[in-house]
Protein backbone atom coordinates (compact mmCIF):
# COMPACT_ATOMS: atom_id res chain seq x y z
CA UNK A 1 0.00 0.00 0.00
CA UNK A 2 1.32 3.29 -0.53
CA UNK A 3 1.17 6.31 1.42
CA UNK A 4 1.71 9.68 0.08
CA UNK A 5 3.13 11.52 3.46
CA UNK A 6 4.24 9.62 6.56
CA UNK A 7 3.29 11.88 8.92
CA UNK A 8 -0.26 12.67 8.02
CA UNK A 9 -1.18 8.74 7.83
CA UNK A 10 0.93 8.35 11.19
CA UNK A 11 -1.21 11.32 12.97
CA UNK A 12 -3.60 9.89 15.48
CA UNK A 13 -4.75 7.01 18.34
CA UNK A 14 -3.26 3.55 17.67
CA UNK A 15 -4.01 0.34 19.60
CA UNK A 16 -1.04 -1.69 19.72
CA UNK A 17 -0.03 -5.66 20.50
CA UNK A 18 3.91 -6.45 20.67
CA UNK A 19 5.73 -9.80 21.26
CA UNK A 20 9.38 -9.92 22.53
CA UNK A 21 11.71 -12.46 21.99
CA UNK A 22 14.62 -12.52 24.44
CA UNK A 23 17.33 -14.78 22.56
CA UNK A 24 20.26 -14.38 25.33
CA UNK A 25 17.40 -15.24 27.84
CA UNK A 26 14.73 -17.25 26.19
CA UNK A 27 12.48 -15.16 28.21
CA UNK A 28 9.00 -14.65 25.97
CA UNK A 29 7.09 -11.21 26.44
CA UNK A 30 4.22 -9.34 25.18
CA UNK A 31 3.11 -5.65 25.38
CA UNK A 32 -0.57 -4.37 24.87
CA UNK A 33 -0.82 -0.55 25.01
CA UNK A 34 -1.96 2.46 23.29
CA UNK A 35 0.53 4.72 21.04
CA UNK A 36 -0.45 8.30 20.03
CA UNK A 37 1.07 10.89 17.40
CA UNK A 38 0.38 14.27 18.05
CA UNK A 39 1.06 17.13 15.83
CA UNK A 40 2.48 20.65 17.32
CA UNK A 41 3.36 23.57 14.90
CA UNK A 42 6.51 25.35 15.51
CA UNK A 43 9.48 26.20 14.39
CA UNK A 44 12.69 23.93 15.44
CA UNK A 45 16.24 24.93 15.58
CA UNK A 46 16.44 23.25 12.49
CA UNK A 47 13.85 25.27 11.02
CA UNK A 48 11.06 22.07 10.66
CA UNK A 49 7.95 23.53 10.88
CA UNK A 50 5.85 20.50 11.19
CA UNK A 51 6.51 17.85 13.87
CA UNK A 52 4.76 15.63 16.72
CA UNK A 53 5.30 14.06 19.71
CA UNK A 54 4.74 9.94 19.83
CA UNK A 55 3.39 8.89 23.33
CA UNK A 56 3.15 5.00 24.03
CA UNK A 57 1.90 3.72 26.95
CA UNK A 58 1.10 0.05 27.76
CA UNK A 59 1.43 -2.98 30.12
CA UNK A 60 4.29 -5.81 29.49
CA UNK A 61 3.84 -8.81 30.91
CA UNK A 62 6.42 -11.46 31.46
CA UNK A 63 5.53 -14.48 32.91
CA UNK A 64 3.33 -13.12 36.17
CA UNK A 65 4.61 -10.15 35.99
CA UNK A 66 3.20 -6.69 34.50
CA UNK A 67 4.98 -3.62 34.28
CA UNK A 68 4.00 -0.28 32.63
CA UNK A 69 6.09 0.89 29.88
CA UNK A 70 6.10 4.19 28.30
CA UNK A 71 8.05 5.49 24.84
CA UNK A 72 8.40 8.91 24.08
CA UNK A 73 9.84 10.32 20.38
CA UNK A 74 10.01 13.46 18.41
CA UNK A 75 8.96 13.36 14.95
CA UNK A 76 9.92 15.43 12.61
CA UNK A 77 8.33 16.09 8.81
CA UNK A 78 10.97 16.58 6.30
CA UNK A 79 10.93 17.95 2.78
CA UNK A 80 10.30 14.81 1.02
CA UNK A 81 7.28 13.70 2.81
CA UNK A 82 9.15 11.55 4.92
CA UNK A 83 9.55 11.62 9.20
CA UNK A 84 13.09 11.69 11.29
CA UNK A 85 12.59 10.20 14.55
CA UNK A 86 14.30 11.50 17.49
CA UNK A 87 14.76 10.22 21.28
CA UNK A 88 13.69 13.19 23.61
CA UNK A 89 16.82 14.35 24.44
CA UNK A 90 17.83 15.52 20.70
CA UNK A 91 19.82 12.16 19.74
CA UNK A 92 19.08 11.13 16.05
CA UNK A 93 17.04 7.42 16.32
CA UNK A 94 15.79 6.65 12.63
CA UNK A 95 14.15 7.78 9.52
CA UNK A 96 10.78 6.76 8.63
CA UNK A 97 9.25 7.05 4.69
CA UNK A 98 6.24 4.80 3.93
CA UNK A 99 5.52 5.74 1.07
CA UNK A 100 6.00 2.88 -0.93
CA UNK A 101 4.42 0.96 2.07
CA UNK A 102 7.16 -0.75 3.62
CA UNK A 103 10.42 1.35 4.46
CA UNK A 104 13.90 -0.65 6.86
CA UNK A 105 16.15 0.98 8.91
CA UNK A 106 19.16 0.78 10.65
CA UNK A 107 19.74 2.06 14.20
CA UNK A 108 23.29 1.66 16.13
CA UNK A 109 23.15 1.56 19.63
CA UNK A 110 26.60 1.80 20.87
CA UNK A 111 27.95 -2.14 20.13
CA UNK A 112 24.43 -3.07 19.66
CA UNK A 113 22.10 -2.23 16.43
CA UNK A 114 19.04 -2.38 15.30
CA UNK A 115 16.98 -3.53 11.87
CA UNK A 116 13.87 -2.22 12.29
CA UNK A 117 11.50 -2.78 9.26
CA UNK A 118 7.67 -1.25 8.92
CA UNK A 119 5.09 -2.22 7.11
CA UNK A 120 1.59 -0.89 6.49
CA UNK A 121 -0.66 -3.50 6.07
CA UNK A 122 -3.75 -1.33 4.80
CA UNK A 123 -5.18 2.14 5.72
CA UNK A 124 -5.92 1.36 9.34
CA UNK A 125 -3.11 -1.44 10.11
CA UNK A 126 0.94 -1.31 10.51
CA UNK A 127 3.11 -4.09 11.32
CA UNK A 128 6.55 -3.45 12.74
CA UNK A 129 9.58 -6.23 12.78
CA UNK A 130 12.70 -5.23 15.13
CA UNK A 131 16.27 -7.73 15.09
CA UNK A 132 18.47 -6.12 18.01
CA UNK A 133 21.89 -8.04 17.71
CA UNK A 134 25.06 -7.11 19.42
CA UNK A 135 26.69 -8.03 22.70
CA UNK A 136 24.02 -6.79 25.15
CA UNK A 137 21.16 -6.93 22.60
CA UNK A 138 19.47 -10.44 21.14
CA UNK A 139 15.84 -10.22 20.57
CA UNK A 140 13.07 -9.93 18.16
CA UNK A 141 10.18 -7.40 18.59
CA UNK A 142 6.83 -7.55 16.64
CA UNK A 143 4.24 -4.90 16.87
CA UNK A 144 0.72 -4.76 15.26
CA UNK A 145 -0.84 -1.19 15.24
CA UNK A 146 -4.20 -1.29 14.56
CA UNK A 147 -5.89 2.77 14.27
CA UNK A 148 -8.31 3.65 16.82
CA UNK A 149 -11.64 4.35 15.51
CA UNK A 150 -11.94 8.32 15.48
CA UNK A 151 -15.38 7.87 16.87
CA UNK A 152 -14.03 6.62 20.15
Amino acid sequence: MEVIDSFNFLIGTWVFERSITDHLTGNQSSCVGIASLTETKSELSDGTLRHGDYNENGELRLGDQVVPTRRRLNYSVQNNWSVKLFFLDGRFFTDLDLRTGSWRAIHQCSEDYYQITTTVTSDNEIYEHWQAMGPRKNFVAVTTLWRQNKCD
